[in-house]
């Protein structure tokens, strides 16, 4: 076994409930690997000073008042002292594996970026449309499995330390208040020929909270996905041949929301919310064209 330290970045913001059981999952991972804990606190309240106070001898804590997620995880990046990042977002929770797992694989492939598998767990007072929907349901990946463009997220991520020096911010400012700075930033370390593969056993279990209870939630987050979608289509391309990818994924995108609502009709629990972020990310696309973006965070 490779001797290499992690660090484990927490991200939060006025989750100290969710928080609390993340930091309790990380702390009781069944490995020999070292490690460290920090938690980065985007509230301007402070609300994760208090629960990481309980673990101080374990848990670091840094407080980030520019408010925005590129500026929470920018801030994580320089913190750390481990030679990997492994980031886990404040509502979720690790499988007592999870650790061992992520840097197993990660030596296995030789892989600079491994992306671990999201379980979702629904409250039971959610909606029935909601639980009952396969929004929830990722595509099933191999583990070694390449990941590609628009695949990358930090919700279960394993990077190596060094690769953030291809780009100073890693993750760019412009996303602070939109989300898609995890996306932006793995697609431009694939444009840079890094290798970002999945892991199907380092497992995180991703509790929806109440935001979630609304539709219009699902819409704006597929409604900021086209977006970015678009933004990074025109940063890579010639603008004539964005514009042909960017039309053929908007019409295709249409014909997809067009079959979804013939389906909801005969199973709406299945695909209303599946059907309203679809819709919402060719909307997203279209937004970009005229700069309306939707700021939620």
């Amino acid at each position: 076994m490779i001797n290499k330290k992690i660090t484990v970045a927490i991200c939060t913001y006025n989750r100290p409930l969710l928080l609390e059981k993340c930091i309790e999952s990380v702390l009781i991972q069944d490995t020999s690997y070292e490690y460290e804990i920090i938690v980065v606190d985007n509230d301007a309240r402070k609300t994760a000073q208090e629960i990481v106070y309980k673990y101080r001898t374990r848990v670091q804590y840094y407080f980030q008042p520019l408010k925005g997620l590129s500026y929470a995880r920018n801030m994580a990046v320089s913190k750390s002292n481990g030679e990997f990042l492994l980031f886990i977002d404040d509502d979720e929770y690790a499988d007592r594996d999870w650790l061992n797992n992520m840097v197993s694989c990660q030596e296995k492939y030789s892989a600079d970026v491994v992306l671990g598998k999201v379980i979702y767990e629904i409250p039971d007072y959610f909606p029935s449309y909601i639980k009952k929907s396969s929004f929830f349901l990722r595509k099933n990946r191999i583990t070694g499995e390449s990941a590609g463009i628009n695949e990358g997220y930090t919700g279960n991520t394993l990077v190596r330390k060094e690769i953030f020096n291809l780009r100073t911010p890693a993750f760019l400012e412009e996303f602070n208040h939109t989300g898609g700075e995890d996306s932006d930033f793995f697609n431009f370390l694939l444009s840079r020929q890094a290798k970002i593969i999945f892991s199907n056993e380092a497992i995180i279990y991703e509790t929806q909270d109440f935001k979630r209870l609304k539709a219009s939630w699902f819409y704006k987050r597929g409604y900021r996905s086209g977006y970015n979608y678009s933004n990074h289509l025109f940063k890579n391309n010639h603008f004539f041949i964005g514009c042909i990818k960017w039309l053929y994924s908007v019409f295709g995108g249409f014909m997809v929301s067009f079959l979804l609502i013939i389906r909801m009709i005969f199973s709406p629990n299945k695909y209303f919310i599946k059907m309203l972020a679809k819709l919402g990310n060719q909307l997203g696309k279209i937004g970009y064209a005229f700069r309306f973006q939707i700021k939620d965070y």
